[in-house]
């Protein structure tokens, strides 16, 4: 089913779609200069006919980059390289993901138009509005126009342009979804996952240990030459990573604290200013009431009788408040204060119900009348015996309060001031910091060698990481940054540049990889030939493993979600594993350096559940976990059937991703 939607596009519209399309970009096209040709105008290819323009392109080029910026961080806090993280994520050429997005999003596009999906007016507003931050909005949630084309204005962009634009993605999104929905899930795949999740299954397991290739590839001397070759095919691998050492000291801010010298005056002043918020004593009130119960389970009719009774009441003593004492002794249900005409002495917030107390606050004047005031329990008429307006606490009692604050807060200010001087001082005066830390007797620590993956985490040494390997800082410099209230004064004493090691230097490691890696190439060409014998038939796994020298390890019957402890494999083996309904089938399986072969052995149903009732459940589940795989297939095959015309003139990236 396909929902389409209806296009009533206000004159105001223009303006939303400007401020959410800014919001959106970020400020990245403010470079736009819109007195020479605009990016917007400009084609730089073309798919079945239809253009991408350099503006489209500009966008994704930046959403590009900002993801690269991501994984520079990540890498950067790790210590991994770089470009494993881009490769992983396909973004080692920037400029080529950037047009294969827009390619993909004018493919889409192509076919939401065969569709003829359109945004319905009030389901546009309610997107936008989801999405627009608060400042955008007046006290009461509606949008600030002046704020919106101030905005605009600063970002020099039309606002019909921006319109098109995000029209074409919120319709893309809806677009997408109605694909995803769209997946079909057969029975017969429905019925597999209902199976393994009932079934209890054992399995024929044939271990190719990595020890047994290695003990064989040992037994060959192996040619300098071709260890060298190997180590010149992999360097990076044998990079040693950059790595920093440096003093820091702790300066503790109550130490400081003990030095400074609070007056009268000062004290004075701070309080002032504060006592009507810091020092603040709430009003308080003396109340009596008359409560009228509400149970459970009485009628409409008896509550629609009760709240007129309590009007009634009402009427009676706004016209005369001295009946309201007798009358609470008569009427009210809090048999507890009823004898005391409903008396209720001075209380702090909390103690009765919200709404109660909201409206026994807002009464000012001794005799007020309060409206019938609705609570969990029942109706309530309240009136205001006495009432303490708010007030301060006395200087006196506040005087140490005071002074402990602000001596706290000077103490931060000379700290962080010294700090910074002493840092400026050391510019010209390498000795400033040194004498600073003999004058306050501060103890010197010395770090061991930091990598910057050192700096993940919030303890004192993983800030010290994170700021002497992004600071600019050489060594000898000095620096400082805040751990919770005390200031940290450092300075870098080492640092020791990333390189890879001389060959000679590491020969027997190198020699061990290469080793390594013959065994690990030996043996899975091994389990490829056994895996594939045993989907042929032309051997048994016991045929596989007497020819091998290895041992078969039959498990016991086990559920999708156990860990196979015989075998030393966590829950990752039979959710794996479970994909074997048969044993015609088999697969493999990789454990540390270890691979394993694996065949069912028996399948038994254990559960009682029907599957017809868990049948929609399945569905919906499968259909959640394949959205992803389902909207890159639908893309793919659209790529292979599209006419994709380039300008080279524009289109200078044709690298090929790594």
């Amino acid at each position: 089913m396909i929902y389409i939607f209806r296009k009533e596009m206000k004159k105001w519209h223009s303006v939303l779609w400007a401020v959410f399309a800014s919001l959106a970009l970020g400020g990245a096209l403010g470079y736009i200069n819109y007195k020479k040709t605009q990016p917007s105008q400009i084609t730089i290819a073309t798919v079945n006919g239809q253009d991408i323009k350099l503006l489209d392109f500009q966008k994704s080029l930046m959403d590009v980059k900002s993801q690269i910026e991501m994984y520079r961080e990540y890498a950067r806090s790790t210590g991994i390289s770089m470009d494993l993280f881009l490769g992983m994520a396909g973004l080692l050429n920037p400029e080529q993901s950037a047009f294969d997005n827009c390619l993909n999003n004018r493919l889409l596009d192509t076919q939401k138009d065969f569709y003829n999906i359109e945004l319905d007016h009030n389901y546009f507003l309610k997107e936008l509005a989801s999405k627009l931050p608060a400042y955008m909005k007046d006290g009461v949630g509606n949008i600030n126009m002046d704020i919106y084309m101030r905005y605009l204005a600063r970002m020099n962009t039309k606002p019909s342009e921006f319109e098109e634009r995000m029209e074409r993605n919120f319709e893309r999104e809806f677009f997408e979804a109605f694909l995803i929905f769209s997946n079909y899930i057969t029975l017969g795949k429905a019925k597999e996952v209902f199976t393994n999740n009932i079934a209890k299954k054992s399995f024929d397991v044939l271990l190719f240990p990595m020890s047994h290739y290695l003990k064989q590839v040992k037994k060959d001397k192996i040619d300098t030459k071709e260890i060298e070759k190997f180590f010149n095919k992999n360097k990076e691998n044998y990079r040693v990573l950059e790595k920093r050492k440096a003093f820091y000291w702790m300066l503790n801010s109550e130490d400081y604290a003990k030095k400074v010298v609070i007056d009268e005056s000062m004290i004075q002043y701070f309080y002032d200013r504060n006592k009507d918020s810091l020092f603040r004593i709430p009003p308080k009130v003396k109340v009596r009431h008359i409560f009228f119960k509400v149970d459970k389970g009485d009628s409409s009719e008896k509550i629609e009788e009760l709240l007129s009774k309590a009007k009634d009441i009402r009427k009676k003593v706004l016209k005369d408040s001295s009946l309201f004492k007798d009358l609470a002794i008569k009427f009210s249900d809090d048999k507890k204060s009823s004898s005391s005409g409903g008396l209720l002495d001075f209380f702090d917030k909390g103690t009765y119900d919200s709404e109660f107390e909201k409206a026994a606050y807002r009464l000012y004047k001794t005799g007020d009348i309060s409206d019938i005031v609705k609570t969990k329990d029942g109706f309530e008429l309240i009136q205001l015996e006495q009432r303490i307006p708010a007030s301060a606490k006395a200087l006196e009692k506040v005087r140490s309060e005071i002074s402990k604050t602000l001596r706290a807060k000077k103490a931060l200010t000379n700290l962080r001031v010294d700090i910074q001087r002493v840092i400026y001082e050391a510019r010209t005066d390498k000795q400033a910091p040194l004498r600073f830390v003999q004058e306050n007797n501060l103890p010197k620590i010395e770090t061991d060698f930091l990598f910057a993956s050192d700096s993940a985490g919030d303890d004192i040494v993983n800030i010290l990481a994170d700021k002497i390997f992004t600071s600019k800082k050489k060594e000898g410099e000095f620096g400082s940054f805040i751990h919770k209230d005390d200031r940290v004064l450092y300075q870098i004493i080492t640092i020791q540049k990333s390189f890879i090691p001389e060959f000679k230097e590491i020969k027997k490691d190198v020699l061990a990889d290469l080793y390594k890696d013959m065994a690990r190439r030996n043996l899975k060409a091994d389990i490829k030939k056994a895996k594939r014998e045993l989907i042929n038939k032309s051997k048994t796994i016991k045929e596989i493993a007497d020819a091998n020298g290895f041992i078969i390890i039959t498990t016991k019957s086990i559920k999708k979600s156990d860990e196979i402890k015989e075998l030393g494999l966590d829950r990752s083996f039979a959710k794996k594993a479970f994909v074997l309904n048969s044993p015609d089938q088999a697969l493999t399986f990789r454990s540390n350096s270890d691979y394993y072969l694996i065949q069912v052995n028996n399948i038994e149903q254990t559960g009682l559940l029907p599957f017809a009732d868990e049948k929609d459940k399945i569905i919906k589940s499968e259909k959640n976990k394949d959205k992803g795989l389902y909207l890159q297939g639908f893309i793919a095959s659209l790529l292979r059937n599209a006419r994709i015309e380039k300008l080279e003139k524009f289109m200078n990236f044709d690298r090929p991703q790594g």
